[in-house]
C-alpha cells in the first residue's frame, strides 16, 4: 500500500510539474512520517527520478534547517546522522549505476546525478541515513531486497532512466571490506563523507557491542538510573545546579578510557525554562575533558535525531510495562549521634537492554575518528507518574579497540565478527594477535607453526607483519604486481627431518654413518654368498668319513642358522622401523636355536657315544638330533610370537652427545630375558665341551665348537650389560 502511495506521489510530480513548490512540501512530510514508522530504505531508494526533482526544488530551503547544525561542535550522534553529499558526475552522459553488493549492505550506495553538485544534500538521503543507522527492519528489508535482485542483476532496471545493473565482481569477504572502509576514512581523515554508516548484517555489531563494551554501556545505564532517582527525590534545589549535571557526565568519560564522550540529554523543556540542555563531555585532541550544553549548538529534536526517538519509545514502553523497580532506604543525620528513621526509595529503572547501540560511524567533521554509540533513556516523577525526561548515553572511540582477525581457539565461545580474517599461510605460519594498534586490519602477526622457521635466520623479528601482508593481499586482488601470489612468499620453511622446533635448518637427527655400514654390509653380503658353497660342498663330499662324522644335515642346518643371523645386518641397514626391529628380533634368535642348537646337540651325541662303558653301541641318528633342534626352534618360535603380540619392538629415539637425535629400536625385559637364555645355554654347551675333551681327533670338534661358543657367550654377556 505503501509503495502504491509513493507511485501516486510520483504520478502527481510528472502531470503537475508547476505546482513543486506544493509537491515538495508534501513529500517532506510524507517522508517524516515513513521514517518514524520505521519504513526501509528500499521504498525509497526505487525513485531516482523522484530524489532528482527534490534536490532541485528544496536547495532554497535546506538551510535553515541544515544550518543550525555546527559542525565543529555538534553531538557525534548527530554526524552519524549527517546525510550523504552527492558524488562527483562521471564523464559519460548517461548516468550509470552500478551498485555494489558492499555498499547496498553498508548503506553508501548512490547514484550519480549530473544536475548535483559535491555540495548538494538530498532531503530523501537524509531520511535514509537516519533509518539506516538505527532501524533493524530496515536491514532485514534491505537485504531481502538485495536478494530478490540478484536474479535479475544484468537486467534493464528502467528504460526511461536509462540506468543499467551490473554484476559486480566480489573477490573478498565483507568483514575484510569493512576494514578497507574502515582505513580510507582513517587516511582521508578531514576529507571524508559525512554519515558513512558500516552493518555487517542484522544484529552483529550490537552482539559484538554487547560483549566488547557491555561494563561501559552499563556505565550509561547506572547514570540514568541516578538521574531518575535524583529528579524524583532531590528536586529542583539541587538538580539545577548545572555544575552538578556537568560533573555527572565528566564523571562518565574519566570512568574508563574506552569512553570518548558521554551526554545526559534532555526532552523539551524538562530543564529550567531550556527549550533544550544537554551537558555533554568529551575529549579534546589535545588530552583534556571539555564539558558543555550541546543543546546551544545542536537542536536533538528534529527528525535527524532517531537516536532520541528511539529512546523515548523504549521509555514509553518501561512506563507502560511498570515492572522494572529499584527498591531501598535513605537515613539522615539527626544529631552527631543519631539517625533519622528510615525513608522508602523506589525508582522506575531501566536496564542495558532499553538501551540502543548505533552502528560504527565516522565522526566526520568533528574528532574524525569512528564511533559506537549507546543511548538509554532515564524518568522524571510528577504526580505519581513517570515520564520520559532524557537520555543518558556514551561514546565509543573504536581507535582504542583491538580487531583481532585471528581463527578462535578450538571450544571458544567468544563473539568476534574478525575472527578468521587473518592472510597467513595457514599451511607454515598461524597467526597471533597484536594488541594496541586499534581498529584497523593487519593487527596480528604470522609466525612460523611448530616444526618450521623463519627463512631469514639472521633476523632480530623472526614473523611476518599483518600490515604488509594484508597490503601485498590487496594488490593481489587487484591484479597488481604482489608477493602474496609468490609460492614461498609469507611462508615458513620446514625443520630438518626430526625437528619438532627449530630456529634454522640445523639437522636434529644424528647422521648414519654410511661408509662403515656399507663396508658392513658388504662383508655381510660376502659371506652369505659363501654359504651356498658350504652346502655344495656337504652335498658333494658326503661319502668322506670325516664329512660324514659331522653330519652333512647338521652341517647345513648350521649353515641356515647362520644365514639368518647375517641377515640382521642387512634388515638393519638403514633407520629402524617396527618392522625392521621385529624382523631382527626373529632372524636373530631363530638363527641362534639353529646354529647353535645344531652344534650343541652333535657335542652331545659324542659325549653320549664317548661316555658309554657297556659292550652294547649306542646309535643317535641325524633325524633324531633334527627334531631335538625343531623342538628347540618352536618353543622359540611360541615365545617370540607372544613378545610380538604382548609387546612388540618399538623404535626409541635416543641422544648422541651432541644431543642430536638417534633411532634405536626398544631393548626391554623381553631382549634380557632371551640374552639369558641363550646365555645359560651356551653355558651347558661348555659343559658338553669339556665332557668330550678327551674323544678321538678325527670325531673331536670339541676345541672348534669350544671356540664359537666362548666367543658367543662373551659377545652376548658384553652386548646384555653395555645394552
Amino acid at each position: 500500500m505503501r509503495s502504491l502511495i509513493f507511485i501516486y506521489i510520483v504520478a502527481v510530480v510528472r502531470c503537475e510539474y508547476d505546482f513543486k513548490s506544493d509537491f515538495v512540501r508534501h513529500v517532506r512530510h510524507t517522508g517524516r512520517t515513513l521514517i518514524r514508522h520505521g519504513r526501509s530504505r528500499v521504498h525509497l531508494t526505487r525513485f531516482h527520478r523522484t530524489r532528482e526533482l527534490i534536490a532541485q526544488n528544496i536547495e532554497a530551503e535546506k538551510g535553515t534547517e541544515l544550518e543550525s547544525i555546527d559542525k565543529s561542535g555538534e553531538d557525534l550522534v548527530v554526524a552519524a546522522l549527517r546525510p550523504y553529499g552527492a558524488p562527483e558526475p562521471p564523464d559519460d552522459d548517461h548516468s550509470k549505476v552500478v551498485p555494489d553488493v558492499f555498499q547496498k549492505l553498508f548503506g553508501n550506495f548512490t547514484t550519480y546525478n549530473k544536475h548535483a553538485t559535491t555540495t548538494d544534500v538530498s532531503l530523501i538521503d537524509h531520511f535514509l541515513n537516519v533509518e539506516h543507522s538505527y532501524d533493524n527492519e530496515t536491514q532485514r528489508m534491505l537485504v531481502e531486497g538485495l536478494n530478490t535482485e540478484k536474479d535479475s542483476v544484468n537486467e534493464t532496471v528502467s528504460d526511461s532512466d536509462n540506468v543499467t545493473v551490473s554484476k559486480p565482481s566480489i573477490f573478498e569477504d565483507v568483514v575484510t571490506k569493512f576494514l578497507r572502509l574502515i582505513e580510507t576514512q582513517h587516511l582521508l581523515g578531514e576529507n571524508c563523507t559525512a554519515g558513512t554508516h558500516l552493518n555487517l548484517g542484522e544484529g552483529v555489531v550490537d552482539r559484538y557491542a554487547q560483549e566488547r563494551f557491555r561494563i561501559e554501556a552499563d556505565v550509561a545505564v547506572n547514570r540514568a538510573n541516578m538521574l531518575t532517582r535524583l529528579w524524583k527525590y532531590a528536586g529542583p534545589s539541587v538538580m539545577h545546579n548545572e555544575y552538578l549535571l556537568h560533573a555527572s557526565v565528566f564523571s562518565m568519560v574519566e570512568f574508563d578510557d574506552d569512553i570518548f564522550a558521554a551526554g545526559n540529554c534532555y526532552d523539551q523543556y524538562q530543564y529550567k525554562d531550556y527549550q533544550l540542555f544537554c551537558p555533554f563531555a568529551y575529549r579534546l585532541p589535545e588530552g583534556p575533558i571539555l564539558a558543555k550544553d550541546l543543546a546551544v549548538e545542536y537542536k536533538y529534536l528534529s527528525n535527524t535525531s532517531e537516536w532520541f526517538y528511539i529512546a523515548r519509545k523504549n521509555a514509553e514502553r518501561v512506563i507502560r510495562n511498570h515492572n522494572q523497580f529499584r527498591r531501598g532506604y535513605n537515613t539522615y543525620t539527626y544529631n552527631d549521634t543519631a539517625h533519622t528513621a528510615r525513608e522508602f526509595d523506589e525508582i522506575l529503572s531501566v536496564t542495558y537492554e532499553d538501551g540502543k547501540w548505533s552502528k560504527p560511524y565516522y565522526d566526520c567533521g568533528g574528532g574524525n575518528i569512528w564511533m559506537l554509540t549507546y543511548t538509554v533513556p532515564f524518568f522524571g516523577y510528577n504526580n505519581g507518574t513517570y515520564f520520559f525526561k532524557g537520555t543518558s548515553g556514551i561514546d565509543i572511540d573504536l581507535r582504542r579497540v583491538d580487531i583481532d582477525q585471528c581463527p578462535l581457539k578450538p571450544g571458544s565461545t567468544q563473539l568476534n565478527i574478525f575472527a578468521g580474517t587473518d592472510k597467513c599461510k595457514k599451511a607454515t605460519t598461524e597467526c597471533v594477535p597484536v594488541p594496541g594498534l586499534g581498529f584497523r586490519r593487519g593487527s596480528y602477526r604470522c609466525l612460523c607453526k611448530r616444526g618450521f622457521y623463519f627463512p631469514n635466520t639472521t633476523a632480530d623479528n623472526r614473523y611476518y607483519n599483518g600490515s604488509d601482508i594484508e597490503e601485498e593481499y590487496e594488490k593481489f586482488l587487484l591484479n597488481q604486481k604482489n608477493l602474496y601470489s609468490i609460492t614461498l612468499a609469507f611462508e615458513c620453511l620446514p625443520c630438518a627431518e626430526g625437528c619438532e622446533a627449530c630456529v634454522d635448518g640445523s639437522p636434529c637427527v644424528a647422521a648414519l654413518n654410511w661408509v662403515v655400514r656399507t663396508t658392513i654390509f658388504a662383508l655381510a653380503c660376502l659371506v652369505i654368498s659363501c654359504l651356498p658353497f658350504i652346502v655344495y660342498f656337504t652335498i658333494k663330499y658326503g661319502h668322506v668319513r670325516v664329512v660324514r662324522a659331522a653330519s652333512p644335515a647338521l652341517l647345513r642346518v648350521i649353515v641356515l642358522g647362520a644365514l639368518l643371523i647375517y641377515c640382521t645386518t642387512l634388515v638393519m641397514y638403514g633407520r629402524p622401523t617396527v618392522l625392521t626391529c621385529t624382523a631382527r628380533v626373529w632372524l636373530r634368535e631363530v638363527g641362534f636355536c639353529l646354529t647353535y642348537g645344531a652344534l650343541m646337540l652333535k657335542t652331545w651325541r659324542i659325549s653320549v657315544i664317548f661316555q658309554v662303558r657297556s659292550a652294547k653301541a649306542v646309535k643317535i641318528s641325524d633325524m633324531y638330533l633334527l627334531r631335538r633342534i625343531g623342538i628347540i626352534v618352536g618353543v622359540a618360535c611360541v615365545l617370540l610370537a607372544i613378545r610380538t603380540l604382548v609387546a612388540p619392538p618399538a623404535v626409541i629415539v635416543g641422544r648422541t652427545k651432541d644431543d642430536l637425535k638417534a633411532y634405536l629400536c626398544n631393548t626391554d625385559w623381553w631382549d634380557h630375558s632371551f640374552t639369558t637364555l641363550e646365555v645359560i645355554f651356551l653355558m651347558w654347551g661348555i659343559r658338553l665341551c669339556i665332557m668330550v675333551r678327551k674323544a678321538p681327533s678325527e670325531f673331536n670338534e670339541s676345541r672348534f665348537i669350544s671356540m664359537a661358543i666362548y666367543n658367543e657367550f662373551l659377545l652376548s654377556v658384553f652386548l646384555n650389560i653395555s645394552m
